[in-house]
């Protein structure tokens, strides 16, 4: 009974041990996956970007067309400026029903989704070249700047199409066929004149805006997951 006793023990000493180092194990994985968080694959890089850039857009839809109104100089521009922001969002929801406030909605929502995924999705591919051809590490800065630099490029162009057809919705006048959807204003830009660069048109200050943006951005998101101990992009 002794000895049977101590085969106990000893088996429950031993169990203890493999509880202990099973869930050692465990929580050294969980650590293990929190500090060194991996930045996912390019497609849920791009899903992720897709989904967070439509919701993002979809919310702020109606500033977004009471700022393109602001600018444009067109149509009542100057009584926009003169009111608050909340007195004009009135006003256009009042003369032209509440549905115009997500006027060019559809197209806000497909920039920013193209915009935010092909920042993330460019960026990822391009510090993999940008490594191989400069023979620097992947986190190196050489490495992070070269990538960020084509992520904007990329950016931009992908995004300029949405970016036109979003602006001319967003200034139309009411029951105008061309905010009826984005298929028509696509084709109301192009057969006016331009063509297809009718939907490149503003490419230059469009980057101007989102090269530095995507820029400073992806180079602080990359540093702030550095400092919190996760991998970079």
């Amino acid at each position: 009974n002794s000895g049977n006793s101590g085969n106990s023990g000893n088996s429950g000493n031993s169990g203890n041990r493999n509880n202990s180092d099973s869930i050692g194990t465990k929580t050294g994985d969980s650590e293990k996956g929190r500090v060194h968080s991996p930045s996912g694959s390019t497609a849920a890089k791009i899903g992720a970007g897709l989904a967070s850039g439509c919701v993002g857009a979809a919310v702020g839809s109606p500033l977004e067309l009471l700022k393109v109104r602001m600018q444009s100089g067109a149509g009542d521009a100057a009584g926009y400026r003169s009111m608050s922001t909340p007195r004009a969002l009135v006003h256009i929801a009042r003369v032209e029903g509440v549905r115009a406030l997500w006027n060019g909605a559809g197209a806000s929502m497909l920039r920013a989704a193209l915009l935010t995924a092909a920042q993330l999705a460019t960026y990822d591919a391009a510090k993999s070249a940008a490594s191989a051809l400069l023979d620097a590490p992947r986190e190196s800065l050489r490495a992070t700047v070269a990538a960020a630099m084509a992520a904007g490029i990329v950016t931009t162009t992908v995004t300029a199409p949405a970016d036109v057809i979003k602006t001319r919705m967003m200034r139309a006048a009411p029951r105008d066929p061309a905010a009826a959807s984005i298929v028509r204003c696509a084709a109301e830009l192009i057969s006016s004149g331009g063509g297809p660069r009718a939907l490149m048109r503003g490419w230059l200050p469009n980057y101007a805006r989102l090269g530095p943006q995507s820029f400073i951005a992806l180079l602080v998101y990359d540093w702030l997951r550095a400092l919190a101990g996760w991998r970079q992009l």
